[in-house]
């Protein structure tokens, strides 16, 4: 067995003193060298890719706590750009994704065991594990009965103690809509129907830029802004987190985060119990992976299939970017697909709308939204919420 020494021309910390990537890589490469029982010359060729390749492309200020999916992403591209043409985007795929996610997982699963930003990634599934799983696992279109009494229980049933990355999710789950978008929205985006006094929408028209709290307008894709008919479920549960927040704050308050005048002006998804600082999109990727482990007891393999198909999804402009929110979109998607006709279910998922007799103003209309509020009302998360079933 050969034991690999990295010279000291490669720094293992940042300049603050945190371990970086390096770091990591000489803490774990003669471990997994050996738990995998790897000849000589893959230990070599291993090392040489290293050196050669990887280190080259690392940002060695960053400290490996920060790694997540989109750094190995970039890192990836960064290798495939300045190979000089070397290595082409298979080799890459094949070869790389592992050298670089391997030293992030160890890392991970010895220092952050309970909070790991990579659990459930398609990073994961090298071809013996895809394989393996595929043979145990159907990829899963939407949530068993019993994973969604699960959600309802956790999600909604607690407005008061819920932290914020909980509503985000809650808020995703119930309407379908992605991270950035639910971290987008604001107390006051939830508006009565005029023409229907006790049925109320989402608005949607501002979404948070991504790897930030800061907004922008618009929603992910050009075609996004929206109405959303609320759950009677999602209705009564944030219904009452704006009550419990109405009697524990006091009104104006201005802090770092800007002037909030009443309970309208501050973020639906906050950071953890600041009400006042809104989440981050991230911020509600790790909560979901959380959920996913702890409350739905998901295997991680089960969820890295998930994430996988994520990845290989072409759908016009529609690119998701968390595991989590996909899953949730999609399991409303089917609820929405027994009730609701195609078009009616590519505006509230912000798809492109199929059918041209159709534009997006069109469900501006208060009948259009009136008409689809009544379809959804028959959706399971209802009748888990109000007991029924």
């Amino acid at each position: 067995m050969k034991y690999k020494t990295f010279g000291p021309e490669w720094h293992d910390r940042t300049p603050d003193g945190k371990p970086n990537f390096i770091w990591a890589t000489k803490r774990y490469f003669n471990k997994i060298s050996e738990d995998k029982k790897l000849m000589d010359s893959t230990i070599d060729q291993e090392f040489g890719n290293y050196i050669n390749h990887v280190f080259r492309n690392i940002n060695l200020v960053l400290p490996i706590d920060d790694y997540d999916t989109n750094e190995i992403e970039s890192i990836l591209k960064r290798i495939l750009i300045y190979s000089g043409g070397k290595l082409d985007e298979s080799t890459v795929k094949h070869t790389f994704t592992h050298l670089v996610y391997r030293p992030c997982i160890y890392y991970f699963n010895e220092f952050r065991k309970n909070d790991n930003p990579l659990w459930g990634s398609a990073l994961m599934l090298d071809e013996d594990t895809e394989k393996g799983a595929n043979a145990l696992s159907i990829l899963k279109r939407s949530f068993s009965e019993n994973e969604e009494r699960k959600l309802v229980k956790h999600l909604l049933k607690h407005p008061d103690t819920a932290l914020g990355e909980e509503v985000g999710l809650a808020t995703s789950f119930c309407n379908g809509v992605r991270e950035n978008e639910a971290c987008g929205f604001n107390y006051g985006d939830i508006v009565q129907m005029n023409l229907y006094p006790g049925e109320y929408i989402l608005r949607l028209y501002q979404t948070t830029s991504l790897h930030s709290n800061i907004l922008k307008s618009g929603g992910k894709t050009y075609n996004a802004p929206r109405l959303i008919p609320l759950l009677d479920a999602y209705k009564d549960f944030i219904f009452k987190r704006m009550d419990y927040l109405n009697s524990v704050l006091v009104f104006p308050i201005k802090d770092e985060n800007g002037v909030f005048n009443n309970v309208l002006d501050l973020p639906l998804v906050c950071k953890g119990t600041n009400y006042t600082k809104r989440c981050k999109s991230d911020d509600l990727s790790k909560a979901g992976r959380i959920l996913f482990r702890d409350v739905l007891k998901m295997r991680e393999v089960d969820v890295a299939l998930i994430d996988n198909e994520r990845i290989q999804i072409e759908n016009f402009d529609v690119v998701e970017k968390d595991v989590t929110t996909y899953a949730f979109r999609r399991n409303y998607a089917t609820r929405c697909h027994n009730v609701l006709s195609r078009v009616e279910i590519e505006y509230l998922m912000g798809h492109k709308l199929s059918d041209i007799r159709y534009q997006r103003f069109d469900f501006v209309d208060e009948d259009f939204l009136h008409e689809m509020y009544n379809k959804l009302r028959n959706n399971p998360i209802n009748s888990f919420y109000f007991g029924k079933i």
